[in-house]
């Protein structure tokens, strides 16, 4: 396709009824079970499912659309844990233990999607053909880091599309075999960096974090605006080594990319000159806004869109 095709949408979290909304004023009409737009291919930054209320919706969506051609949808760290959770390991053991935690968090999705069922092993099934990012001439897309180091490690399990081909993957991941356990970490979670002793803050599921999220789409701002921590830590330790960490994942392409992940809030375009990476994910699941991006062929040309969540 040539320039001027696509459109973006960040995080869905099964809130359907938004995400058609959003389709709506963006010029897509129903197509079968999905949407098309006469002119445009909708590209899914992936985490389709967990948290909202219309998980089934959203990934029969989400299937039509690629079965028709009209979208492409990426995987995100929530497709890839739903995957590690169906997936017995060696030992005969889930990929992604079923722990209280790990199970609260995908209630959502097994509720629409009974564990073992037909529709579930469905769903799995679709989530396991879902590239890792996207490359085209004009932009790049991912879930949560673009960072090429870990795209080349693990370029021998991904096939031309940049899916994983290989059943086998699942079990190394698990094992936490090292470097593709941290490639995989770092392109749909996002790379992380360990506090000093003693620095710590709580997440927004109120569990405590020893870690903190790297901006790496901001390190061009300056040292403090690297680390996604409470501003008091910033104050009360010495984060000079973490800063420095952070430094390596600072994206210098200028190739414009587009990722979700990150539970940013209060959206506001983009008015930052040397802005050429772009979160379009804006906490839909908590209350937050569903936000898309029309790529017209240059950063200066990017029209936004956005509905907020119905419960906010």
């Amino acid at each position: 396709m040539g320039l001027a095709q696509y459109d973006l949408v960040g995080d869905i979290h099964g809130h359907a009824h938004e995400l058609e909304q959003l389709l709506q004023f963006m010029g897509y009409r129903p197509r079968g079970k999905g949407y098309a737009h006469p002119d445009r291919t909708l590209i899914m930054l992936g985490d389709l499912i967990d948290r909202g209320p219309e998980q089934r919706r959203v990934v029969e969506i989400a299937r039509a659309m690629v079965a028709s051609g009209d979208a492409i949808v990426l995987m995100g760290n929530h497709e890839f844990n739903a995957i590690c959770y169906a997936t017995p390991s060696e030992s005969g053991d889930p990929v992604r233990p079923h722990t209280e935690k790990n199970s609260k968090q995908h209630r959502a999705f097994l509720a629409a999607f009974p564990f073992g069922s037909a529709r579930y092993k469905a769903a799995i099934h679709f989530f396991k053909q879902l590239p890792l990012w996207l490359e085209l001439d004009e932009f790049r897309a991912i879930h949560a880091c673009w960072h090429s180091p870990s795209q080349e490690v693990l370029s021998p399990w991904l096939d031309a599309s940049n899916r994983l081909h290989s059943a086998s993957f699942y079990q190394h991941y698990g094992a936490k075999q090292q470097p593709l356990y941290s490639a995989v970490e770092c392109l749909l979670k996002g790379p992380e960096v360990s506090l000093p002793p003693e620095a710590c803050f709580s997440d927004k599921d109120g569990n405590q974090r020893h870690e903190a999220r790297i901006c790496w789409w901001r390190l061009h701002k300056g040292a403090a605006a690297s680390l996604a921590i409470e501003s008091a830590l910033q104050t009360t330790h010495d984060l000079s080594a973490q800063y420095r960490q952070a430094s390596a994942f600072a994206y210098q392409s200028s190739k414009p990319v587009f990722f979700g992940h990150y539970w940013q809030r209060n959206f506001e375009p983009s008015r930052d000159p040397e802005q050429r990476a772009f979160c379009l994910d804006y906490s839909i699941a908590q209350r937050g806004q569903l936000v898309a991006a029309r790529w017209n062929g240059d950063c200066d040309c990017i029209e936004w869109f956005h509905v907020p969540s119905r419960e906010a």
